[in-house]
Order: structure tokens, then C-alpha cells, then sequence
């Protein structure tokens, strides 16, 4: 079974708009890779990213929240227990 990564957030928007800005005041893409130490593949992303939408930013990232498995009332009512009540059941 394959998991999902979760993929860091990737270079910051200012830094694309230098590369983008760089590279169309006429550099190759050889430059401007090696200037900016990215990948030939990073930049040929954003430059179509650039040509399609107008703008080569990140996407926003939602923001998530890992709900509670517990209620707080059920953790304290579970912690309250006697620990050789728990043990008693599964040696049963």
C-alpha cells in the first residue's frame, strides 16, 4: 500500500517572481537555473504556470485541524478507572 506525502510548500512566491522576472529579461534557462539554484523542470512549472493562469504562485494550502478522538469527559471517565479493571479484561 502506497501512503500519500505530504510535500513540503515549495519555493516562496518572491523567490518565483525574481526567477520569472530574470528569465524574461532574455537569460536561458541554463542561467537562470544556475543563478537561482533550481531545476530546469522548476522553472519550465512556473513558466507555463505563468503563461496559463497569469501567475506563478502557490496555491494556498488549506488549513487542517486533526479533530479529537475523545471527549475530554470520556478521557477523564477512562482515566478514572482502575488499571486492574482494564488488565482484568483482557487476561480473562
Amino acid at each position: 500500500m502506497v501512503y500519500p506525502i505530504e510535500m513540503p510548500n515549495g519555493y516562496s512566491n518572491d523567490l518565483r517572481d525574481r526567477v520569472l522576472a530574470y528569465y524574461e529579461e532574455g537569460h536561458t534557462q541554463l542561467k537562470t537555473c544556475e543563478v537561482f539554484c533550481i531545476g530546469r523542470s522548476t522553472l519550465n512549472t512556473w513558466v507555463k504556470l505563468k503563461r496559463e493562469t497569469g501567475c506563478a504562485h502557490l496555491k494556498p494550502r488549506p488549513k487542517t485541524r486533526k479533530t479529537r478522538k475523545i471527549t475530554p469527559e470520556a478521557l477523564s471517565s477512562y482515566l478514572d478507572k482502575p488499571i486492574y479493571a482494564k488488565l482484568e479484561r483482557h487476561w480473562v
